[in-house]
């Protein structure tokens, strides 16, 4: 009998040490959510590049700040925004300024028919548009190396296709340098102006970046692969740079990014991969994991 009631007396102890403690039935208190009128939420500012001037005093950018888009400039240090230009009506973006001097280009379109020209700025305010015509998209394609001249890509020959014409920095004089007959879409010139980078969509999944060649005008493929894979131009360096970035299953996620090994070093260009770098981007709700990376074709 002693036996048996020191068991009951264990077996007791033991399930009231295991017994969950009981839940606390008072509500954490709730930190008040704070209020925002209609207004507030209305009155915010936005702002979108950032671009020093020649000689890195000011930086030029642009911002909704009165309700239309505007450029601006703003000292290096801080301080106040000086308007560049002072549209009301359509937004106005800000696009560079000049390498060598104070001269600003500026872009826009019109009414908002999404039909952007470019146009720069002189020294004393003084504007002229680039671009002119009635039914073409001209946009700011960069800088040559020495800053003496930049190229503007635009539709006006051919609305379909968008060409690449190359300006002169002080007369404004200007070249047609890419005729583009295959619907590519025309990325970055090299610095020593040899190659012109092209993207060129497949599907929503898949798309491919080339190479034209200025002196000899042959267009050479740099992304060859079997799988899906949407690759497109990022800039020239020595040599020139792309980024690519392939969906693949969750269970999956080790894969790296391939390329099929079969590359042409006759025609001087060599897609081996110099150099990869991988970004996780996954991608809620459907299961994918997204790899980003960078890889180098050299030229």
């Amino acid at each position: 009998m002693k036996w048996t009631a020191f068991v009951v007396a264990l077996f007791t102890t033991l399930v009231s040490a295991q017994a969950p403690a009981t839940k606390s039935t008072t509500a954490p208190a709730r930190r008040p959510a704070k209020q925002y009128t209609m207004e507030q939420f209305l009155d915010t500012t936005s702002i979108q590049g950032g671009y020093f001037s020649a000689d890195e005093s000011r930086v030029l950018f642009s911002s909704n700040k009165t309700g239309i888009w505007n450029a601006y400039t703003v000292p290096a240090g801080g301080g106040a925004w000086t308007p560049v230009t002072k549209s009301t009506k359509d937004s106005t973006y800000a696009v560079s300024f000049f390498p060598h001097d104070n001269r600003v280009l500026i872009t826009r379109d019109q009414g908002g028919n999404e039909l952007n020209h470019l146009y720069v700025l002189s020294e004393a305010g003084e504007e002229k548009d680039l671009t002119p015509g009635d039914k073409l998209k001209a946009q700011f394609g960069g800088w040559t190396h020495d800053g003496g001249a930049f190229y503007v890509v635009s539709n006006e020959r051919d609305p379909k296709f968008f060409d690449v014409y190359r300006y002169d920095a002080k007369s404004y004089a200007r070249t047609l340098f890419y005729e583009n007959k295959d619907g590519y879409f025309p990325g970055r010139v090299s610095d020593d102006e040899r190659w012109l980078a092209l993207d060129k969509p497949n599907t929503t999944n898949d798309s491919d970046v080339f190479v034209w060649n200025a002196s000899t005008k042959q267009v050479t493929h740099i992304t060859k692969h079997t799988s899906n894979g949407y690759d497109f131009s990022v800039l020239f360096e020595t040599p020139v740079a792309f980024s690519r970035s392939v969906s693949v299953s969750r269970r999956c996620a080790r894969i790296r990014l391939s390329r099929d090994p079969t590359c042409s070093s006759a025609a001087a260009i060599a897609a081996d991969v110099l150099s990869t770098t991988l970004i996780p981007l996954p991608f809620p709700g459907n299961g994918n994991v997204g790899w980003s990376g960078t890889r180098a074709a050299s030229l």
